[in-house]
């Protein structure tokens, strides 16, 4: 059973201050939070450039799936590094890990079937 910090919980940090969380657990948040605002930033490209410019396709195809698998595998690394600490902030990276899979099934399902027509269509 989880009990809420106290100062006397300090590992010897500051006293009075709950200890930091994992950095891996802080970077899975910021890049969970960058590959959902990424989607969005491919978006106003692709708007602004009628969907053609190549900088649409280099940031849908290769940067958004890999902030997202970024995302992921950070947050993975940051829970265990707080299992082996015992320190508290497991949500940062399980937030971090679920935006990362976000990115990751909207990759997919917004381009796997337009990348699978292409191939098709252009088969001889």
């Amino acid at each position: 059973m989880l009990r809420p910090w106290s100062p006397s919980d300090s590992r010897g940090d500051s006293p009075g201050r709950p200890p930091a969380n994992s950095p891996c657990s802080v970077a899975s948040l910021s890049l969970g939070i960058a590959s959902i605002a990424w989607y969005w930033v491919a978006a106003v490209l692709g708007g602004l450039t009628g969907g053609t410019h190549w900088a649409v396709w280099f940031t849908l195809v290769l940067i958004w799936p890999l902030i997202g698998v970024a995302a992921v595998v950070t947050g993975f690394v940051g829970k265990r590094q707080l299992r082996a600490s015992g320190q508290p902030g497991a949500g940062v990276a399980l937030s971090g890990i679920i935006m990362g899979f976000i990115a990751i099934a909207a990759f997919v399902l917004y381009l796997g079937p337009f990348m699978l027509v292409e191939v098709l269509t252009h088969v001889h």
